[in-house]
C-alpha cells in the first residue's frame, strides 16, 4: 500500500471508520490500531492538494504547442498581447505522456481559451482534463493507478505587474481499488513578479520570477462526508525560472479544516528545485 509519510493520527480524525468506513467491509488494522482505509483516503485529500497547488503556475500560462501532444484550433490575437482572441487545445494522452522511475503519467481533455481583450489576461474552460499517474508494481505493493479530472473555468486578470486568479473547478480523483472523491475548488490566486520584472504572454511562456499567494475555498467529499477546507499562504509559493522544474521551489501552504473535520490544518511546505511538497498535521 502506497502511504506517503502522513500523520496517521489525522487520518483517523479526518475520516474515522464509523463515517468513512466501506460499504460491506470492516475496519483493517495493519497492526498499528490505526484503520488502513482513512489513512489511505487522507492520503488522497492530501494527494490531490499537492498536486493542485503544486501546479498552479500554469494556470497563468498560455499552454504550450508541443508536437504530438497538443492540438491547436487558434484564432488571431487582435490586440497583441500575446493571447489569442479564441482557441482550442486538445490534449492527447498518447503524446502527453512522460515517464518517471517505476511508472507513467499523461494529460488528456480540452481546454477553450478566450481573451476578453480588456482586462489584460484570459478565460480557460477545462472540459475532462484528466491527469493520470500510473506505478507500477514492487516488492512491497501492488501496481497503482490516480486519475484527477477536473472540470470548469479559471479565469487569469490584472497586469503586467501583477495577476489574479480566480476559479470554479468541479474535480474527481480515483484511486485504484478505491472509492472515488469529489472536490470544488474556489480559491484564488495572487502572483506579483519580481521587482523589475513584467508579465508577458505566448504559446509556452512561464511567469517570471515571483510570489504567488493563494487563500480561499476548497471542499472535498468522500464517501458521503464532506471536509471543507479553507487555503492561507504561509509563505508565497516561488517558481523560479532556473528550476527546470513546473513544480514550486519554495512556499508553505496550510489548508484549515472549516467544518466537517478536527480542529487543524494540513501543511504543505515546498523548499527545493524538483522536490515534492512535505505534508502533515497540525492539530489546533
Amino acid at each position: 500500500m502506497r502511504i506517503r509519510p502522513l500523520s496517521r493520527y489525522v487520518a483517523l480524525l479526518l475520516f474515522p471508520p464509523a463515517v468513512i468506513g466501506f460499504a460491506g467491509c470492516g475496519t483493517k488494522d495493519d497492526g498499528t490500531g490505526i484503520d488502513v482505509d482513512s489513512e489511505v483516503e487522507f492520503d488522497m485529500l492530501a494527494g490531490v492538494l499537492r498536486s493542485e497547488l503544486s501546479t498552479v503556475a500554469g494556470a497563468f500560462m498560455v499552454p504550450g504547442t508541443g508536437a504530438g501532444c497538443v492540438t491547436l484550433t487558434a484564432d488571431q490575437d487582435g490586440d497583441g498581447d500575446g493571447i489569442p482572441d479564441q482557441a482550442d487545445f486538445t490534449f492527447s494522452a498518447s503524446g502527453c505522456k512522460y515517464t518517471f522511475d517505476g511508472g507513467w503519467g499523461t494529460s488528456a481533455g480540452a481546454m477553450h481559451l478566450v481573451d476578453p481583450g480588456d482586462p489584460f489576461g484570459f478565460t480557460a474552460t477545462l472540459s475532462s482534463m484528466a491527469y493520470t499517474t500510473s506505478v507500477e508494481a514492487n516488492a512491497d505493493d501492488p501496481a497503482q493507478t490516480r486519475i484527477l479530472t477536473l472540470n470548469g473555468e479559471r479565469t487569469v486578470g490584472g497586469s503586467m505587474s501583477q495577476l489574479t486568479l480566480t476559479q470554479t473547478i468541479a474535480l474527481t480523483y480515483t484511486v485504484t481499488s478505491r472509492p472515488s472523491a469529489t472536490g470544488i475548488e474556489t480559491w484564488q490566486a495572487v502572483f506579483t513578479p519580481d521587482q523589475g520584472s513584467t508579465v508577458m504572454f505566448g504559446y509556452g511562456q512561464r511567469v517570471p520570477d515571483g510570489d504567488t499567494e493563494v487563500s480561499g475555498p476548497f471542499e472535498w467529499t468522500q464517501n458521503g462526508a464532506t471536509v471543507k477546507l479553507t487555503l492561507q499562504t504561509v509563505n508565497p509559493l516561488r517558481f523560479p525560472t532556473s528550476c527546470q522544474s513546473p513544480f514550486p521551489s519554495a512556499g508553505e501552504v496550510h489548508a484549515r479544516v472549516v467544518s466537517g473535520g478536527p480542529s487543524g490544518y494540513v501543511r504543505l511546505v515546498w523548499s527545493s528545485c524538483g522536490g515534492e511538497a512535505q505534508v502533515d498535521w497540525v492539530a489546533g
